[in-house]
């Protein structure tokens, strides 16, 4: 099997920050990730990832610390906009949301 854009990154990035920094290409909203046609995949085809594939890709099944961080200082940077979220996956999927954000989010939580 032809593997995908993402796996074939090479090297693979140590960080979330590092896999999306310079490649706005690579992140996507409203799906873990997207294939070449825009359609919702999993890792072995996809094209881009959203924040949460971009953990699950670098850091894999362990990343519980990593969901927390992320989601806690998604909570603190929306808690007084008029779309307060609840985790870094809505933060990422909401409408006002932009690549320079989630690299920005990425780096803050260094990550």
């Amino acid at each position: 099997m032809k593997p995908s854009l993402l796996t074939a990154i090479e090297p693979k990035p140590k960080t979330v920050a590092e896999f999306f920094r310079g490649h706005p290409e690579r992140w996507t909203k409203r799906s873990m990730y997207r294939g070449r046609q825009g359609n919702s995949c999993s890792l072995d085809t996809a094209v881009c990832a959203c924040l949460g594939g971009a953990v699950n890709f670098v850091y894999g099944n362990d990343c519980h610390a990593i969901v927390d961080k992320l989601s806690g200082l998604a909570i603190d940077r929306t808690m007084k906009s008029d779309y307060p979220t609840s985790n870094f996956a809505a933060y990422n999927d909401w409408p006002a949301t932009s690549f320079e954000d989630i690299l920005s989010l990425a780096e803050a939580a260094n990550v």
